[in-house]
């Protein structure tokens, strides 16, 4: 396996655990009461953008030629952190 293959490997099991973190959250958000559950959803609707643009990137990434795909990896990270940070913050709403 390429230095490249390992890496969108490894991205994918992490962006597989994310998005099961995602769904849980959501179901959480439909547990919600009423006046917060539309805000709740709100937020979902936003995590679940950012994890679409992460899965764009990483196909990219995926797509790239060999010697490229490194200038893609940057703006990768930058929104998959993004989208971690968020969903961390989106998950201390229900402890």
């Amino acid at each position: 396996m390429s230095k490249r293959d390992d890496y969108v490997a490894k991205m994918k099991q992490q962006s597989d655990e994310l998005k099961t973190e995602i769904d849980a959250l959501e179901v959480k958000a439909q547990e919600a009461k009423e006046d917060a559950k539309t805000k709740h959803q709100e937020q979902i609707g936003k995590l679940r953008a950012k994890y679409q643009e992460g899965e764009t990137r990483l196909e990219a990434i995926k797509a790239a030629a060999e010697d490229s795909w490194e200038k893609l990896k940057e703006g990768f990270e930058h929104t998959w952190e993004a989208l971690k940070d968020a969903v961390n913050q989106f998950k201390l709403h229900f402890k």
